[in-house]
């Protein structure tokens, strides 16, 4: 029969509940003989203690977070140049746009930053992968000019807002050969969110 309330024997030392009419639980003996050994416990004394530290387990919990996503919002965009002896185009992840080498930017057209929305459980951090240089390029036909340098707004890690979203803004440089053919390229890269 199990005993509710917490029950004392003679001495003032409280045993488990569960274990009162079954076993009594008496204080560790600490008497030693003048030689030096330390008195034995009894065996059942040593049951109780081992099944009293069974039932002291903390609680183990966990919880499940949102998912991470991402999803494009805005293209990267060049804009328009002039090849002539090759050189680069720069966007920025802020959407600045300079070129180097002997590329000549044509000032009309639109050109702009990549944009990505990022979404998950709020406040938490994540961090951001961008492609490796020579893995990206884009194409016009046969033709084709390297995309790399890419750069980010957040950087490599960041932290989400309280509605559990932000803003990644992503920027490359474009690779112009000499005499590079005219023509509308087109390519794609991917960037990569994880949880910190």
């Amino acid at each position: 029969m199990l005993v509710g309330g917490a029950g004392r024997q003679k001495g003032g030392h409280a045993c488990p509940p569960f274990l009162l009419s079954t076993w009594r639980c008496r204080p560790p003996l600490r008497a030693a003989h003048a030689g030096g050994n330390v008195l034995n416990r009894p065996a059942k004394n040593i049951f109780c203690a081992i099944f009293c530290a069974i039932f002291c387990a903390i609680t183990a919990t966990a919880g499940l977070a949102a998912e991470l996503g991402i999803g494009a919002v805005q293209e990267l965009g060049f804009g328009k140049f002039i090849a002539g002896a090759g050189g680069t185009v720069t966007l920025s992840a802020a959407g600045a746009r300079t070129a180097g080498g002997n590329v000549q930017l044509v000032p009309s057209g639109s050109w702009n930053a990549a944009q990505f929305t990022v979404s998950g459980d709020p406040n938490l951090s994540y961090s951001v992968s961008l492609p490796a240089d020579g893995t990206v390029a884009m194409f016009s036909g046969a033709n084709s000019m390297a995309l790399g340098g890419f750069t980010s707004n957040p950087s490599t890690t960041s932290q989400l807002g309280g509605g559990g979203t932000q803003t990644l803004m992503v920027g490359a440089t474009l690779v112009v050969g000499s005499g590079q053919a005219r023509g509308a390229y087109s390519g794609s890269f991917a960037v990569t969110i994880n949880y910190n």
